[in-house]
C-alpha cells in the first residue's frame, strides 16, 4: 500500500484546498496551526515589544521540535511559524530554519525592521531563505504609524513581487 499523497497549496501565509487523499480514497482535512512561535533560547534576548506577556517563551519548551511534537500529538499536521519579534527581535534565522527543518506543511512568515537600511531588500533576502509570508508588525504601537507609510506601502507591494503573503499585526 502506497504512503497517503498530500494535496494542498500552501500560499505565503495561507492554505488553499487542502485534504490527504490515500490509496483506498479516504480523506481526512490537513489541520494547520495559522500562527506559531517557535524560540531558540540560546539565541533570545529581553523582549524588545514591551509585551506584558515578556518571557512567555521561557515557561515552556518553544523549541521547533518541542512546537511541532505537541502538535502533531494533537493531530495537527503543520503550521504558519510567525517570527517572535520579542525574543528574537528582526533576525528571522530561528523560523526560517525551523520551517525548513521540520519539512512539507511547515512555513515561516518573517519580520524586517521598518525602519532598517533597506527592508525591501531585506525581505527580498529572506524570501530567497524561505519565508514564505510577511508580518506586519506594528508593536508596541508607535505614535505615529508606519503600515499606511510609503515603506509600509512599498512593503505589501514587494510581497506582491516576491509571491509572499503580508498579514498586518496590530495592537492597541
Amino acid at each position: 500500500m502506497s504512503s497517503p499523497q498530500l494535496k494542498y497549496r500552501l500560499d505565503g501565509g495561507g492554505v488553499h484546498g487542502f485534504s490527504h487523499g490515500s490509496a483506498c480514497g479516504a480523506k481526512r482535512w490537513f489541520l494547520l496551526d495559522a500562527h506559531l512561535h517557535v524560540v531558540d533560547p540560546r539565541t533570545a534576548g529581553r523582549d524588545r515589544t514591551g509585551n506584558p506577556n515578556a518571557g512567555w517563551w521561557e515557561a515552556i519548551d518553544a523549541g521547533p521540535r518541542a512546537v511541532a511534537a505537541r502538535l502533531n500529538a494533537a493531530g495537527v499536521d503543520g503550521g504558519v511559524l510567525v517570527q517572535a519579534v520579542g525574543p528574537h527581535g528582526f533576525d528571522n534565522s530561528v523560523v526560517i530554519d525551523a520551517a525548513m527543518s521540520l519539512g512539507e506543511g511547515w512555513r515561516a512568515m518573517v519580520a524586517v525592521d521598518p525602519q532598517g537600511p533597506d527592508p525591501l531588500v531585506t525581505l527580498a533576502q529572506e524570501a530567497s531563505r524561505g519565508a514564505t509570508g510577511l508580518r506586519l508588525f506594528s508593536v508596541p504601537t508607535p505614535a505615529v504609524s508606519w503600515l499606511d507609510s510609503e515603506v509600509g506601502v512599498a512593503l505589501v507591494e514587494q510581497c506582491g513581487r516576491l509571491g509572499l503573503g503580508p498579514t498586518v499585526c496590530c495592537l492597541p
